[in-house]
């Protein structure tokens, strides 16, 4: 770059008639030049930065999401959330206490405690003392235990949506115990208790942490938050961790059925509340991200659904996961029922031209699979009878006729490999053949989105923090991929790409034009 700038620079040079100048002013026509070049540079560079501010992912956009939930597509949902929440970057742990003071505190001035509600703190003095029963001071507690992720103080570490300001003596009793409905107290609080759950309701029986009522959805909301923000949350299983996350990112996207039973609960027993917003605005301001389960709850719905013991409030008589279905001639789809009683539940379907269930299941069990057979809508219904008293719950299944489809037989990228800087941006374009398939979706995922993500609506590339990343488009149809590895070095570096060229000329050109100024400088004087 800097070569065929000096080349230019002689052209023009020797273009000019330059029997019109003396000699010394050559260097100064040199040195105007360099400066008008430098500054070019400047301004293309700074233009450039611009471009990439605006091209950057817009953290309260949820139309692509609200598409995926109205489709019921919940692994487009998971990764278009995973989209918006990912340039959110935890601040130092230190720097929990300052942001406790602007999302956690009260109107009274006072810091909200989790874990023992009546307790009123105060944000600058009440964190840094010992403790020795309920109500000393208040400090950090992570809502998802370190001991479950291997321990650190930064993302998940330091992340005020996950890290939590609780009571001390409170937070030291919970330990490390995952959240739970206790049956059989060991110890109480206040507001919250440690303890035993009943086994054959819940099918786990070590002991666990309860908290009140009106905070149970916002805990609920946290360990969803921490899917869509954590792409590898799903193997923060360690030790007690075992109870909620599954180790396996494609069972439950992560969560234990106990987990996934127990939130979904928590959560629509908890609807969320105006306090819940307005921590959601305040640490949205401070981190750039948001929790979206706090701005749509009902995405968990699609994204677990489906899963045994999931449901949507607390259950009277029976309830079904999902009360109307549009499935394709030919497909599949399962329906969950939660009941007092789960035991006893027995299925029946309206109409057997259009839907069929399995019959060897279709008694005592509260998951079923719909076979779609033929056009048209049928009733699925769920019975229960509890003391006596028969309820039931109805799902309406509707079936489209199967039309001729154009299966996708390969996928590509227009680059497999990208090297970027942080603040750099790059579409990536993917191509479905044959042409004419019938479903040419595609979805994107991030490795790392902590160093690089794709915004799925338009294949921008946006690249953060330095690291390799390794993005991936699937074809909705048949699951076809297709990568591009994407390396992502420091803006500030001057070894390589575009920026080190530009800095490298800039400082050359300004020397040459210091040079030129300083040789009229000496001809003038040597000449007088």
């Amino acid at each position: 770059m800097t070569s065929l700038l000096l080349i230019c620079f002689n052209k023009v040079y020797n273009e000019i008639e330059m029997k019109m100048f003396k000699k010394s002013y050559r260097f100064g026509l040199l040195s105007i030049l360099s400066i008008l070049c430098v500054g070019a540079f400047s301004f293309a560079s700074r233009g450039k930065n611009v471009i990439n501010v605006e091209a950057k992912i817009d953290i309260n956009d949820y139309t692509a999401c609200e598409e995926a939930y109205l489709d019921n597509d919940p692994s487009t949902l998971l990764s278009e959330l995973r989209t918006i929440t990912s340039p959110g970057q935890a601040g130092s742990y230190n720097s929990l206490w300052s942001t406790y003071k602007s999302a956690y505190t009260k109107d009274n001035g006072k810091i909200f405690d989790y874990y023992s509600l009546s307790t009123n703190y105060d944000p600058d003095k009440d964190h840094s003392r010992n403790y020795s029963k309920e109500g000393d001071m208040f400090n950090r507690e992570h809502s998802i235990p370190q001991s479950w992720w291997g321990s650190g103080t930064t993302n998940q570490g330091a992340d005020p949506f996950i890290v939590i300001p609780t009571d001390g003596f409170v937070n030291n009793a919970r330990d490390s115990y995952p959240f739970g409905m206790v049956k059989n107290a060991t110890k109480t609080f206040s507001y919250s208790k440690l303890g035993y759950p009943e086994q054959s309701t819940w099918g786990y029986s070590q002991l666990v942490f309860e908290p009140d009522d009106s905070v149970k959805g916002d805990l609920a909301r946290i360990y969803f938050y921490s899917i869509s923000k954590y792409s590898e949350s799903y193997k923060w299983n360690q030790k007690e961790g075992t109870a909620v996350y599954t180790n396996d990112a494609s069972t439950n996207f992560g969560l234990t059925n106990y987990a996934v039973r127990l939130f979904s609960l928590w959560s629509n027993l908890d609807p969320v509340s105006d306090w819940e917003r307005h921590v959601n605005n305040a640490i949205a301001a401070i981190q750039g991200n948001r929790n979206p389960f706090i701005d749509h709850p009902e995405y968990a719905d699609v994204l677990w659904g489906n899963v045994r013991g999931y449901t949507r409030y607390v259950v009277e008589g029976v309830q079904l996961s999902k009360t109307n279905i549009t499935v394709r001639k030919g497909n599949t789809v399962s329906i969950n029922a939660t009941s007092e009683n789960n035991s006893n539940i027995s299925w029946s379907v309206g109409d057997d031209n259009v839907i069929s269930i399995d019959k060897a299941v279709s008694e005592s069990s509260e998951n079923i699979v719909i076979t779609a057979l033929n056009g048209g809508s049928s009733l699925l219904t769920a019975t229960v009878t509890i003391d006596d008293q028969e309820y039931s719950a109805v799902c309406n299944v509707a079936v489209t006729e199967e039309t001729p489809v154009v299966h996708v037989e390969s996928i590509s990228l227009n680059r497999t490999s990208l090297n970027l800087k942080v603040g750099d941006t790059f579409t990536l374009v993917a191509t479905i053949l044959p042409e004419d398939s019938t479903n040419k979706n595609v979805r994107w995922s991030a490795s790392n989105p902590g160093v690089a993500n794709i915004n799925p609506a338009n294949g921008l590339v946006a690249a953060f923090g330095e690291g390799t990343c390794v993005i991936t488009a699937t074809s909705e149809d048949g699951g076809l991929t297709a990568t591009c590895t994407v390396t992502v070095s420091n803006s500030s570096s001057s070894s390589g790409g575009c920026g080190g060229n530009i800095v490298t000329t800039s400082v050359l050109l300004s020397s040459i034009s210091v040079i030129g100024v300083v040789m009229i400088l000496f001809r003038r004087k040597k000449q007088q």
